[in-house]
């Protein structure tokens, strides 16, 4: 997959009665330093990614998501902030307060693929978003059952 990305289509719902516990899944994702991409300067408080974790802290503050904030829980405190800090535009349905529809605005590809499995579980079967690389490449990740599978392929015009 390439540097630059975005949604070309989507249908994306989750209900709103479990978007709380949603929000709740993708921080506790902050908890596994080991997945993430950013990081590698000396924070605030001197520590550098190759130090352990400081005592008492639940994530390593020079350890991050691509493109989000080390300490994202405590920046994003609902469902709909840290979509935001993702990349995500968010639609809901104004009756429902169901989400109906997301769109990927950030440009580059981050590490929005963990916190759309992490979702998984609450997304609506049926559900799916198709991106596209600034190389040409598609794939398209489908949500059912639980699980977010990514289905790849190419485009072939006869």
């Amino acid at each position: 997959m390439g540097y630059y990305v975005e949604s070309e289509e989507s249908i994306f719902h989750i209900k709103a009665a479990n978007l709380d516990v949603a929000y709740k899944v993708m921080c506790r994702l902050n908890d596994n330093d080991a997945v993430k991409r950013g990081g590698g300067h000396y924070g605030a408080d001197k520590v550098s990614p190759g130090d352990p974790r400081p005592e008492g802290m639940n994530h390593h503050p020079a350890k991050w998501f691509s493109w989000m904030d080390a300490n994202y829980p405590e920046t994003c405190l609902n469902f709909d902030s840290l979509m935001k800090e993702l990349g995500f535009e968010t639609t809901y349905d104004e009756a429902t307060g169901d989400l109906i529809d997301i769109v990927y605005t950030n440009e580059k590809s981050g590490q929005q693929d963990l916190f759309l499995a992490a979702l998984a579980p609450f997304v609506e079967v049926g559900s799916y978003i198709i991106w596209r690389d600034n190389e040409g490449d598609r794939w398209k990740n489908v949500f059912a059952g639980g699980v977010m599978t990514t289905k790849k392929g190419r485009v072939v015009y006869a």
